[in-house]
């Protein structure tokens, strides 16, 4: 077979190979194209005239090696050598294609974050001396699951199924599961948008409530229950704002972008509204809220151009409609899920932000958005981390027990 017929042959496969097989085959053909063009660069015979390690020149062949390189013996030292030693390939694991498209790099003078890419290394931190690759803290990066596996578990997550079902669906265990999915929200929040009412541009605020939630299994933790167990909330019959509900600030904006911030226990303070506002609201902007008393500081030391106060018994006035829409969408998300815990609240917001955002085509378009996010996000927190964490507001069953 000539080099025609070859190249032909070659066309006639990648055209039968799917996207990612493609790829994976022009890399495999680039490196020995590379480890070809270096042995033919770099040639094949070498006259060894010294000892590398002492210098001397009373050298004699000594037997060869595993792969067939010819060995050396130093008669000044006494110690054998081969063909590398004491040269970068013989002293270095990479192998021959990698050094070779590093070459490329060096005479293209790029950038080392590229280098990395293309020969597929890592870099060194001057900081704190540690290594890293392209993808160090990436969900691929750090995970031992396959690629398919996430690509399983991304159609699972589109579609909301139960813990158990994308378990059954991905192969793997109820825990696995339970972490996959905390890591993949983590990853998909860092692509929603930042919430920011600018000057002139209006906005609506509002909060909604959840039932305060000690939800999971607790038998082989150190957590202690603060109050009897409840069968999913049916024994809360609280009338109004009790302190054992958790406010979640909620605004809109003209964009259409939300924002939703745990700000604690009971009824919405004047401190918490500005800890939630402060750095999203800037002067001059026009903002429709309910008659909550907390706002009307906050939004005058925030120097609005505007607030308009809706009474929500009385809708000749105006209404926050857009806000009121997203508190809906909000609880309809939260409905499968029979109860959240309030220790994964935030991560559940977030997972109701990112859906509002990029969930507005079909499925099948949201399954390949996930999965280009996954494949570039970050996730930074360890397993260990998602099955550690600590209630929040616990101070206010301390205080009566003290």
């Amino acid at each position: 077979m000539n080099a025609e017929d070859l190249v032909l042959n070659f066309k006639k496969d990648m055209a039968s190979l799917s996207r990612t097989e493609r790829r994976r085959a022009i890399e495999s053909v680039r490196d020995v194209i590379r480890a070809a063009a270096f042995d033919d660069a770099a040639g094949s015979t070498y006259e060894v005239e010294r000892c590398p390690r002492c210098g001397s020149a009373a050298v004699v062949k000594k037997g060869k090696s595993r792969n067939g390189e010819q060995r050396y013996l130093c008669r000044g030292c006494g110690r054998t050598f081969g063909m590398g030693s004491g040269r970068i390939l013989g002293t270095s694991r990479l192998p021959r294609e990698t050094w070779m498209a590093y070459a490329e790099c060096f005479v293209l003078k790029l950038p080392l974050r590229e280098c990395a890419r293309r020969c597929r290394v890592c870099l060194l931190c001057r900081g704190c001396g540690r290594t890293f690759g392209m993808g160090s803290e990436r969900i691929l990066g750090t995970s031992k699951l396959p690629k398919e596996t996430w690509m399983a578990y991304a159609e699972c997550f589109v579609l909301m199924l139960p813990l158990r079902e994308c378990a059954r669906r991905c192969r793997v265990c109820l825990k696995t599961a339970y972490t996959m999915r905390h890591r993949l929200i983590e990853c998909l929040s860092a692509y929603s948008p930042s919430f920011r009412v600018e000057r002139g541009c209006g906005c609506e605020l509002d909060e909604t409530y959840f039932p305060e939630s000690f939800k999971g299994n607790h038998t082989r933790g150190s957590f202690a229950m603060p109050r009897p167990s409840r069968h999913r909330g049916k024994q809360v019959h609280r009338r109004g704002l009790s302190r054992e509900r958790i406010c979640v600030m909620t605004g809109v904006n003209d964009s259409n972008e939300t924002f939703l911030e745990v700000t604690g226990r009971g009824a919405l303070s004047r401190g918490r509204a500005m800890d939630a506002l402060r750095g999203r609201i800037a002067a001059g902007s026009v903002v429709a809220t309910d008659r909550a008393a907390a706002y009307v500081g906050v939004l005058a030391e925030l120097e609005v151009a505007a607030h308009a106060a809706y009474d929500p018994k009385d809708r000749s006035g105006g209404t926050i409609n857009r806000v009121n829409t997203v508190h809906s969408l909000l609880g309809a998300f939260m409905e499968p899920f029979r109860g959240v815990s309030t220790k994964h609240l935030d991560a559940y917001l977030a997972w109701f932000r990112w859906c509002r955002t990029f969930m507005a085509t079909d499925s099948g378009a949201a399954e390949r958005t996930v999965a280009r996010q996954l494949a570039h996000g970050v996730c930074r927190s360890r397993v260990r981390d998602m099955f550690n964490v600590e209630p929040p507001y616990m101070d206010y069953w301390a205080a009566p027990a003290a």
